[in-house]
């Protein structure tokens, strides 16, 4: 303890990992229950592992509450080292703080991020501060309402992109795709088309669709990125347009005529 607190600080940041992957309590009986989910709690989750290094295994670790086993294009978060958290009580109280607030939240799926927000008892920090969203593409449809029967539309009934500007605290947010080697296995419009024949996702085509989508509930952001499973020209042309000071951004975007475009797209051509 004769470190100064700033060193301090580091040293827990380091101790716990840049990223966490926090989880509620919630039964998975009551995962789609907000009485059952108000009364869980968040916990710091058990880390993540990419295709690589979870056994030789293709598929991330996921479940019910995690999401779908979509192929990651990320690195491998181990489970958080606690141990600190069992050590003299200005450890645990200046340790747990930096646990919580200095390392940013990752979430797998829409039912993820929603059984962790809905969680009664969760951390009393500023810890929604600095997000990762790593979804399918078939997550991200569901996250933005999107729907494709009988028509593709936006149901703003089911969409969760409200979540985003509700949390007074976030500030920077990374918005993550999975990989494209999947196929038509997460793709928003199922495996198989009316001909049985399998859907391939166009990745260039989806990034542009779900930054879209997402627009009038990430401009407000102070710092928002894409990462992941992305083309080097996608990812430039958004890097560039997230850069843009938000009124230059107006001019740029308008979403409006570009939902539009998206939702009028032939059935043949999705």
């Amino acid at each position: 303890m004769k470190l100064p607190h700033e060193l301090r600080i580091i040293i827990f940041e380091h101790a716990f990992g840049s990223r966490l992957y926090p989880v509620s309590t919630v039964a998975k009986s009551g995962a789609y229950d907000p009485v059952a989910r108000s009364y869980a709690t968040v916990h710091w989750g058990f880390g993540n592992y990419n295709a690589h290094d979870w056994r030789g295994y293709k598929h991330r670790l996921g479940d019910w509450l995690l999401g779908e086993e979509a192929t990651t294009a990320d690195y491998s978060v181990p489970r958080p080292n606690l141990a600190l958290l069992r050590t003299r009580k200005q450890v645990y109280a200046e340790a747990r703080q930096a646990g919580w607030e200095n390392t940013r939240k990752c979430f797998l799926s829409p039912t993820h991020i929603l059984s962790v927000l809905d969680a009664g008892l969760a951390p009393k920090f500023n810890w929604l501060n600095k997000l990762i969203l790593d979804f399918s593409m078939n997550g991200w449809f569901d996250f933005f309402g999107v729907e494709w029967w009988p028509h593709f539309h936006v149901n703003s009934a089911t969409s969760k992109g409200y979540l985003l500007p509700a949390l007074a605290t976030l500030t920077h947010l990374q918005i993550w795709f999975c990989s494209p080697d999947d196929g038509s296995r997460f793709s928003p419009w199922g495996q198989a088309s009316t001909d049985n024949s399998p859907y391939e996702c166009c990745q260039r085509v989806m990034v542009d669709w779900v930054m879209t989508l997402a627009w009038p509930f990430i401009m407000h952001l102070r710092k928002v990125i894409i990462g992941g499973a992305v083309k080097k020209d996608s990812k430039k042309k958004w890097d560039a347009i997230l850069a843009m000071p938000t009124k230059t951004i107006a001019t740029y975007i308008d979403y409006v005529v570009d939902e539009r475009a998206i939702l009028t797209t032939p059935p043949s051509q999705l």
